[in-house]
């Protein structure tokens, strides 16, 4: 004889991201009781360690359970949730504070034989272009910063730096104008 299954009460389908989390007074996450960054997780992280429960959610996602089955999510790209959570394993990794399970998590992430962990981490430049090669800069500054140490002009060393590094004046011109400073308190 079957038995009929009961139908669970539904919810509605406009499900609410987690608001950010915020470091105040009170140290409160304000992150619901239905997302768990892992599964029965709410009362060994949440409780314990908010920041910690942010960067587990920001690593490997966390189970949305306002529906009738347990879903696995990830923080949206670009979101309120995900700059606040990586804030947080910012604090977390930069604290004196225990790593527990967030160090297999990040070695899962870095893993180029993955057992279990569907995502991975990749190294990009932060916008787009050419990147910025500092070492060059500073070379060319400290170079020109020796120049005019020596009793040159400042237009003589650059056009001896241009000349040097094969580059043009205004590039020359353009690195000292930002890397000066810098220069003169090393040197």
């Amino acid at each position: 004889m079957h038995r009929k299954r009961k139908k669970l009460p539904q919810t509605s389908n406009d499900t609410k991201r987690a608001p950010t989390a915020t470091r105040d007074e009170s140290d409160a996450v304000a992150v619901p009781t239905t997302v768990h960054a892992v599964p029965n997780s709410d009362q060994l992280l949440a409780v314990t360690d908010p920041d910690l429960h942010l960067a587990t959610m920001l690593l490997i996602g966390f189970v949305d359970c306002e529906r009738r089955r347990l879903t696995n999510k990830y923080l949206e790209k670009g979101s309120p949730e995900e700059v606040e959570a990586r804030r947080a394993i910012v604090r977390v990794l930069r604290s004196n504070r225990p790593l527990r399970l967030l160090r297999w998590h990040l070695a899962d992430l870095f893993d180029p034989d993955p057992v279990s962990e569907q995502r991975t981490i990749e190294f990009v430049f932060r916008r787009q272009g050419t990147p910025t090669d500092h070492i060059r800069n500073t070379q060319i500054a400290q170079y020109v910063w020796g120049q005019v140490k020596q009793g040159d002009r400042v237009t003589k060393a650059i056009n001896n730096a241009a000349n040097k590094f094969a580059l043009s004046q205004s590039t020359i011109k353009n690195i000292w104008n930002i890397y000066r400073s810098r220069t003169a308190d090393l040197g």
